[in-house]
């Protein structure tokens, strides 16, 4: 045995700490835009990107591997929030809590493509890292006003379909996987599901929300089902 300190115990004890640091996660990069704050911030679905948006007004897109600054916009108007990536990877959203909207641009240069379209900065809202594009990433959800939910052609911002009042607050909302459908939980426990195209609700078949952890609807106990007239499955 050897003595806790003796030369031979230090140097297995360093070992054993340098094989731990070896296997544990190292820092890539520190983000800082000039100095401001960091406001918000996304990975790419399927590149080693990162996107952020900061005080200093800017959306930068970051290769995650370097470090190294990809682009850089140019200052908004408005002071950016947060930002998100749609599904495919091609197009960001840049969202203002301050001005309730939200901007379309350019994954791959940062290029503005539509918008302002109205994001209203409450309910669903707050819960701004939920997925807003249906899987295509050719429509964009929103939460148009309060108790509001409307969709958004993604190349030029145009409204798809009515505007959908709920008659309460919503605590969730997205697209049904298929696209066709919007799926909505209001913040009274009520379930809902409405044909974007028509403004109306659908009824029938079921749809059962899990609190797995991913693309799930909030809940409050371990696991909580409802109800959902929706052909859909999560």
């Amino acid at each position: 045995n050897m003595n806790a300190d003796s030369p031979e115990r230090v140097a297995v004890n360093r070992l054993r700490i340098a094989s731990i640091v070896a296997l544990g996660p190292r820092l890539a990069a520190v983000i800082t835009h000039d100095g401001e704050p960091v406001s918000g911030a996304a990975f790419h679905p399927t590149k080693d990107q990162l996107a952020t948006v900061g005080r200093d007004r800017c959306l930068r897109v970051w290769d995650v591997a370097s470090g190294q600054l990809i682009y850089l916009t140019e200052p908004f108007d408005e002071m950016p929030s947060d930002v998100f990536y749609s599904s495919d990877g091609e197009h960001i959203v840049v969202l203002s809590s301050e001005c309730n909207h939200a901007r379309l641009l350019s994954a791959a240069d940062g290029n503005v493509l539509a918008g302002p379209v109205p994001h209203y900065a409450g309910g669903a809202n707050n819960r701004q890292r939920e997925k807003r594009f249906d899987s295509t990433g050719k429509r964009l959800l929103t939460q148009s006003a309060p108790n509001t939910l409307r969709v958004w052609r993604t190349a030029n911002a145009s409204p798809l379909g009515p505007a959908i009042p709920l008659d309460a607050a919503i605590a969730w909302m997205n697209f049904s996987p298929d696209g066709e459908t919007i799926l909505a939980l209001t913040q009274d426990g009520k379930p809902t599901a409405w044909d974007w195209q028509t403004g109306k609700e659908v009824e029938s078949p079921t749809l059962e929300f899990r609190n797995s952890g991913r693309e799930s609807a909030p809940s409050s106990g371990s696991e909580r089902q409802s109800r959902l007239a929706s052909a859909a499955t999560i």
